[in-house]
């Protein structure tokens, strides 16, 4: 590390940003930049000027020191810009794909009040969250996988082998036919997995499955929860915040609630709890724990157990989904395995019998 510098950057201006595009609440993905690297970037800039680096040798660091490409861009375009005079926060709004809005409205309240690290520290603790979530979902997902990876090599590879050995009158074509079939239409959706309408389309039709449907809404409360708690530790005012929620949101009904929930506290100077209750949007176990920390005076200390409380049954909920997901693939599988046993020997049949003129 560098020597500490004495001496630092003063913020002589905050100015808006501009609007920026419409991103999605707290995102398991952020851009092209994964939340994993993103929360790497946040915990070193953090701790550097914790160190006592200023920003401009903190970015300076960040850009030699960070591998993936798009950061170290990102970092010197930025340090260009601070050098200039121009805010932290308002270089980094001016990159909507890796810095989000609620990211960029925490730096701006951390420049704001002269604390900074501790800005980005609690950035830090909320993107490894995320990250630690999507890890946990991805592990689970990793045996099912394999075994429809290796169904689908057993009848592309090891099938055309055994019909190249035994001839091809001893497999049905309808076999290789639908296997190509169905492993085009993965490919298919893979890639339209990538379009931001189609993530929309899908995510709503697994709300609406009655399996997945009570996960994906504790996964959405969860991240509301946990992102606005994190803004109101780091100072930003509850109204400010819930105005960030509602805009960054991306789940049309929550969405509206946020917006009665807005209207609701800042017209009618009733509670956060009162108006979430009378949304009727959040339920009822929310409801009561965030009134209870109304009560207490610490909402944020509150929505953070809150986030707690629906992290462990997304990973209770996600564990038996996974084990249903594996019962239902190998049952799949051995019907298929099934039926091309029963195509395989009645052909084998038919060839017997043919040869010896039956």
């Amino acid at each position: 590390m560098r020597s500490l510098i004495e001496g630092g950057l003063m913020v002589t201006s905050i100015r808006d940003g501009g609007a920026r595009p419409k991103q999605g609440f707290a995102p398991m993905r952020i851009g092209t930049i994964a939340v994993g690297k993103l929360a790497l970037y946040t915990r070193q800039f953090g701790a550097m000027l914790r160190a006592g680096l200023d920003i401009m040798h903190t970015l300076d660091t960040l850009e030699q020191q960070i591998p993936d490409g798009r950061l170290q861009r990102i970092s010197r375009e930025m340090r260009h810009r601070v050098s200039s005079g121009e805010p932290l926060a308002r270089a980094m709004g001016r990159h909507p794909l890796a810095f989000s809005k609620i990211y960029v409205t925490m730096v701006q309240m951390g420049e704001e009040g002269g604390r900074l690290d501790e800005v980005l520290d609690r950035l830090a603790d909320w993107l490894e969250s995320e990250a630690d979530l999507k890890r946990f979902i991805k592990s689970r997902m990793i045996y099912p996988m394999l075994i429809l990876g290796f169904a689908f090599f057993t009848v592309l590879v090891a099938f055309p082998v055994i019909a190249r050995v035994f001839g091809t009158q001893w497999m049905p074509a309808w076999i290789f036919s639908l296997t190509w079939i169905v492993l085009w239409a993965v490919i298919i959706l893979v890639v339209l997995f990538q379009f931001a309408n189609v993530q929309k389309a899908l995510m709503e039709f697994l709300k609406r499955m009655p399996v997945f449907g009570p996960v994906m809404q504790r996964i959405m409360l969860r991240r509301f929860a946990i992102t606005l708690a994190t803004m109101l530790e780091t100072g930003v005012p509850l109204l400010k915040a819930l105005d960030i929620s509602r805009q960054t949101i991306n789940d049309w009904r929550l969405e509206w609630a946020l917006t009665s929930i807005y209207r609701r506290v800042s017209t009618e100077g009733i509670s956060l709890g009162q108006a979430m209750r009378i949304s009727h949007a959040f339920p009822p176990e929310f409801n009561s724990m965030m009134q209870v920390g109304e009560e207490a005076g610490s909402p944020e200390s509150m929505l953070f157990k809150i986030a707690e409380y629906y992290d462990s049954m997304i990973r209770s909920s996600t564990h038996g989904i996974i084990a249903v997901m594996r019962v239902l693939i190998i049952l799949l599988i051995a019907v298929f395995v099934g039926a091309i046993l029963v195509a395989f020997y009645s052909n084998y049949t038919n060839v017997i019998f043919g040869a010896v003129g039956v």
